[in-house]
């Protein structure tokens, strides 16, 4: 019996670990504690999947359409690919200038909207967004690079760059 007590009192002790430290592996340090709370998934994970968009429009700017809006929690930051559909009154023509003042106003307007749709208002240097247009990254924004619009035409390589400088490293 004796030689029985000691593995269970090492399982138990091994156990209680292991739950302490799953707690801490599912909170984020950019969001408010109460969200935080560990429960399988953390609050703020079940608002991120209750607040997505998916392909049912929602009227962004007078220029685009948002189709798309998905948040990933990630340690560092919280990750939201955003997906825009440009309306009639979008700029599609070679003008530089007006390409990048409508995107930067669709930035703009996704930034103000994110903190209070995910819960995130306290912490917000800590959320990236990837905005695009179909499957062609148009911009990013992150608080300690700002905003980076890429060009119509950009090439994969030039979207690539863009991303490494604007995510976090872990």
């Amino acid at each position: 019996m004796k030689r029985l007590l000691m593995p269970v009192l090492i399982g138990l002790c091994g156990v209680a670990l292991g739950a302490a430290a799953a707690q801490q592996l599912n909170t984020y340090p950019y969001v408010p504690d109460e969200l935080n709370e560990p429960c399988g998934k953390t609050l703020f994970e079940w608002n991120l999947a209750a607040n997505r968009i998916e392909s049912v429009p929602v009227k962004l700017d007078a220029n685009f359409d948002l189709v798309g809006l998905v948040g990933e929690a990630k340690p560092q930051a919280l990750l939201v690919r955003a997906t825009l559909a440009p309306n009639a009154r979008a700029p599609k023509g070679p003008d530089d200038t007006q390409w990048r003042r409508t995107i930067l106003a669709a930035a703009t307007q996704l930034e103000r909207i994110l903190p209070l749709r995910f819960g995130t208002e306290e912490n917000q240097e800590n959320i990236v967004i990837l905005g695009r247009i179909g499957d062609r990254l148009v911009f990013v924004r992150s608080a300690h690079g700002g905003a980076e619009i890429l060009p119509p035409d950009a090439t994969r390589e030039q979207q690539l760059e863009v991303l490494s400088r604007a995510l976090p490293s872990p």
